[in-house]
């Protein structure tokens, strides 16, 4: 885009005309430039995202009918020049590399830094060019699991929808749905956060996004189990049958209804193969365990002692 295009498009936009694309373009630029810059420009998110509300609400000033046109359109290229300055960053930024894994197995990932990622089915990743040279920027859609190199001058950052994540060095999994973004700590210490709302973690605990409210919650988990997705073969050893039911939701995302208190924490052990078929599972531990699953019609698995 030349500076004569560009300056047709703030024209446009700061006289309420530009199309619904053209002003996707210039929020997605402001945003895009925003997001890369918080951790050298902003306290935390939530400067931020004062300062988006701020410019909005000053443009809207600006162009408003009791200003005579033409110094309202010369105030406002004035008043707001720097967002000329993000478009010509935000179209001169670094070339994207994207990543993606549309085959039924996990997919392993060097990035440049080191670090190794397991991108999970139907799951995207990109980074910029200048990824583990000015940061350790990247961006997931889905769900991945993360062995980041430690480096401390550097901190990885991951944006997961309206998440961020930010690590220095450690095993973590993240995992992207609809109405839910978890993250879950393996080994070290992961900084979760949206907006004002920040969460540290350490390992065996878990970070649960809403996405519908917005709230960020924390709580207790044996983190092994939310990442077995990534493993050809699936070994639990004496596990609890209310552990094997966060197993069977991860894996099959099927829910578990306990008919008794008493087989939540009846102990089983069971190996099987990450594609089998949970019907076959659910016979074989049948067979062999103290415990009794069926698969009602509502697609809920029932538990129950037997005798």
């Amino acid at each position: 885009m030349t500076e004569k295009q560009f300056r047709i498009l703030l024209d446009k936009f700061l006289r309420g005309e530009a199309s619904p694309r053209e002003k996707e373009l210039i929020r997605k630029f402001e945003k895009h430039f925003l997001d890369k810059n918080l951790e050298k420009t902003f306290a935390d998110t939530g400067e931020k995202s004062q300062v988006q509300r701020d410019i909005y609400k000053n443009i809207k000033k600006r162009v408003s009918p009791a200003h005579f046109p033409w110094m309202q359109m010369a105030a406002s290229l004035m008043a707001f020049v720097s967002i000329g300055c993000l478009l010509f960053y935000f179209i001169n930024s670094p070339a994207e590399t994207e990543i993606s894994n549309r085959q039924s197995t996990p997919k392993a990932i060097t990035l440049p830094d080191g670090s190794v990622v397991k991108l999970n089915k139907n799951s995207r990743l990109t980074y910029t060019e200048d990824f583990n040279k000015d940061n350790r920027h990247i961006t997931l859609s889905g769900e991945a699991f993360f062995k980041v190199d430690r480096n401390s001058g550097k901190p990885f950052i991951i944006k997961t929808g309206e998440l961020n994540t930010r690590v220095v060095g450690t095993q973590f999994n993240i995992r992207e749905e609809q109405k839910q973004i978890t993250v879950t700590v393996t080994e070290g210490l992961v900084k979760v956060y949206h907006e004002n709302d920040t969460l540290q973690l350490k390992p065996d605990q878990q970070a649960r996004f809403n996405t519908a409210s917005k709230q960020l919650r924390g709580k207790e988990v044996k983190a092994t189990l939310y990442s077995l997705w990534q493993n050809n073969k699936v070994v639990l050893n004496r596990i609890t049958v209310e552990d094997l039911s966060v197993v069977l939701w991860e894996l099959y995302r099927v829910k578990t209804v306990f008919k008794d208190e008493a087989s939540r924490q009846t102990l089983l052990s069971i190996a099987f193969e990450r594609e089998e078929a949970l019907e076959q599972i659910i016979r074989r531990i049948n067979l062999i365990n103290e415990v009794k699953l069926t698969k009602n019609q509502n697609h809920m698995i029932e538990v129950e002692q037997t005798e």
